[in-house]
């Protein structure tokens, strides 16, 4: 509880997800929002969640990976009590005592995670989201005593299930994985779920339903691409969505969403899409760029899927002298991203509320918690969405900055 209401003073999570963690550790859902309100929250009068928030993605028939959330396990489905109005509600709050001086410590109550192990099963740790990934895990593993350790799976498939056994193998109490393809390492995923350890599915599901997955609404993030180019170009234009790539569930899933906004919003555009994709590297962004702008002199809108292979493609427009006249969209809101939209090297953004590193932070209480209370690997299963922003020039002082 000490964690969460440090997290609400912080201002990393909101409402919602104070409530359903206090509710989750046994706080009734009266006593969770008086809690939260003492932290510095807002919005007293509203009603606790009772199960897990809606799904992010809008629009198109199907959101892969991200139509439906689970339904929480653990959370009491009490809603507050009636008498509780805003102004009792305030007066209650005001005689809460600071948090130093209750009359429990969290520390007391739940066993060291002294010893504890973790381990980081990253995709592709080159790339600047799996850097502060990782910082922010290493860091969150130091500060509760747990050894930490990171492999990289370099996006093969076949050393990313290696790099799962690895975990395994050393009896990892905790696996953080960013999945390649899921389907590889199905079987390990299993026995490590199935002997009761946390396996903990970063960035992308997993087909064996891992306990808990933190999911980027990717389809989202296209979704929000392809309405903002709906409204910058004309009918007529000729717009092309190319992705990191097409095998993980984050490049088809924005693929998806982009193409179903150009559908939805009626836009009159040609769409051409990439076969293969850029990689998620702004090298790979710019061998594609320089295909598309020499096959297709007549572009004016390009997706680019994240913001490394759109500064690839912005590169490469600049060579082939077509910068002024074509759009080019990203997502992420890595440093490097954000001041591209800053100076104008890239004309819009999704980028994620809040940034990378508070949000790595934020996932590693759900393992501390699990593991604290001895929670076997299939108890528990949660999800949150990342809210997401078009960040554009005129918006970019707004967005929070990142350090990576």
């Amino acid at each position: 509880m000490e964690l969460l209401t440090e997290q609400a003073k912080r201002k990393f999570i909101g409402r919602r997800e104070f409530m359903k963690g206090s509710m989750a550790l046994g706080l009734t859902a009266t006593s969770a929002l008086l809690l939260f309100q003492a932290c510095g929250g807002s919005d007293p009068t509203a009603v606790p969640p009772t199960s897990a928030p809606a799904a992010a993605a809008s629009g198109g028939d199907a959101a892969p990976a991200a139509t439906t959330a689970p339904a929480a396990t653990t959370a009491p489905t009490s809603a507050p009590a009636a008498d509780v109005d805003a102004e009792n509600l305030d007066h209650l709050v005001r005689r809460l005592p600071e948090l130093n001086e209750m009359p429990f410590k969290v520390a007391e109550m739940w066993p060291s995670l002294e010893g504890k192990s973790t381990i980081y099963c990253a995709n592709l740790l080159v790339h600047p989201f799996h850097v502060s990934s990782s910082a922010n895990f290493k860091r969150e593993a130091e500060r509760l005593d747990m050894s930490y350790t990171v492999v990289d799976a370099a996006f093969d498939p076949a050393k990313e299930v290696e790099n799962v056994e690895l975990g395994i193998s050393r009896g990892m109490d905790a696996i953080l994985y960013a999945s390649v393809d899921p389907a590889a390492a199905i079987m390990a995923i299993k026995r490590q779920r199935g002997s009761g350890k946390i396996f903990f599915n970063w960035d992308n599901p997993s087909f064996a339903r891992p306990n808990i997955f933190w999911l980027l609404p990717h389809y989202r993030i296209g979704y929000m691409a392809g309405e903002w180019m709906s409204e910058q170009l004309p009918p007529g234009s000729k717009v092309f969505t190319g992705v990191g790539d097409l095998v993980t569930q984050a490049g088809n899933a924005r693929t998806s969403g982009f193409l179903d906004a150009i559908r939805d919003t009626g836009a009159d555009f040609e769409v051409l899409a990439s076969e293969s994709g850029h990689g998620w590297s702004q090298e790979g962004g710019y061998a594609m760029g320089r295909s598309v702008f020499s096959r297709f002199p007549d572009l004016q809108g390009i997706w680019a899927g994240d913001d490394q292979g759109a500064l690839g493609v912005q590169k490469a427009a600049e060579d082939a002298g077509r910068r002024e006249d074509v759009l080019i969209v990203g997502a992420g809101g890595l440093k490097e991203g954000q001041s591209a939209i800053e100076d104008g090297r890239l004309d819009m953004s999704n980028m994620f509320r809040r940034g990378h590193g508070p949000e790595a932070a934020m996932a590693f209480l759900f393992v501390e918690a699990m593991l604290r209370g001895n929670v076997h690997g299939d108890a528990l299963q949660g999800l949150h969405s990342i809210r997401g922003v078009n960040v554009t020039k005129e918006n970019i002082a707004d967005q929070w900055v990142s350090p990576v």
